[in-house]
């Protein structure tokens, strides 16, 4: 059976031709069918969209530190939360035990930044850093931040996004530091047998 290459091609003409037409039908019902979904005011289907953070330098109402809930401009805010981060993170940071776990002595750079919740909890850590140890560090004690009261935005509730720069001085261990971690490694060893 022999089918001319003019039959094979006019097939395959009429064939894109009447699928751009059910394309284009297709289009047509749809454009009619939103337009008129937005004559009767019929909301759109709801799709679970993620809300992104709104940043802590915009936010209507920035998220308040337990403590600074008598603080009454966003600046005030804003500082006093900078204040309380800044301390909570020298007091909870361990840099001797970055010592101990082989990270090098002097000033190390950590890059953080988080997310506080609508509900006002601490979310999505994240840490850039030069040392997994002083990443794992940084993310516990970020973990320990009290929950907080959350930001707001046109009146509700709203995630909000924080950079927190922070520098860590890790100094040489001493040499009664290491004689102590020498003698709980053979203690370790000794216990594995």
């Amino acid at each position: 059976m022999n089918i001319s290459p003019k039959i094979v091609f006019s097939g395959l003409l009429k064939m894109i031709f009447m699928k751009n037409y059910v394309i284009s039908l297709i289009a047509i019902i749809g454009a009619a069918a939103f337009s008129q979904a937005q004559e009767n005011n019929i909301p759109e289907p709801a799709e679970s969209v993620k809300e992104e953070p709104v940043a802590v330098v915009i936010v209507e109402n920035p998220p308040i530190y337990p403590g600074c809930e008598d603080k009454t401009s966003n600046r005030e805010r804003n500082n006093c939360m900078s204040t309380n981060v800044s301390k909570h993170i020298g007091n909870h940071f361990d840099a001797k035990k970055m010592a101990e776990e082989g990270v090098p002595a002097g000033r190390h750079r950590v890059i953080s930044r988080f997310t506080i919740s609508k509900e006002g909890k601490i979310t999505n850590i994240n840490v850039r850093t030069d040392h997994e140890q002083l990443r794992a560090e940084t993310i516990r004690v970020l973990e320990l931040l009290p929950t907080m009261i959350p930001g707001k935005q046109r009146g509700r509730n709203v995630n909000v996004s924080l950079a927190v720069p922070i520098i860590i001085q890790v100094n040489e261990l001493s040499k009664k530091d290491i004689k102590r971690l020498k003698r709980e490694a053979k203690k370790k060893a000794k216990g594995n047998k």
